[in-house]
């Protein structure tokens, strides 16, 4: 069974939520950031990657932070989460959303 990492906003402390029987993790970020660093902590047997249409970033299993450019402006991240050569799940996030009208 594929578990999801547990996603940490390393600047505040703060945890990305992922809603029961949910697909989408919800993280307490300030609209308009221009960067975020992002810090995942999973099995070391799986591989995270937040990505979308025009950015892939690979997170680090033991909490090591990545850099995450939104000021790219490049439209809503997705979480991918490898755990073999054909065993992966995919997770909407609201990092890179564009701010409410």
């Amino acid at each position: 069974k594929i578990s999801p990492p547990s996603l940490v906003l390393p600047s505040t402390g703060r945890e990305c939520t992922l809603r029961n029987n949910s697909t989408l993790f919800e993280c307490p970020i300030e609209t308009g950031e221009r960067d975020l660093e992002l810090s995942a902590f999973s099995d070391s047997r799986t591989r995270v990657t937040l990505f979308n249409e025009r950015v892939s970033v690979r997170l680090s299993n033991n909490g090591g932070p990545e850099r995450i450019p939104l000021s790219l402006h490049t439209g809503p991240f997705q979480l991918r989460i490898d755990t073999g050569p054909f065993t992966f799940l995919v997770f909407n996030t609201n990092i890179g959303e564009p701010p409410p009208e």
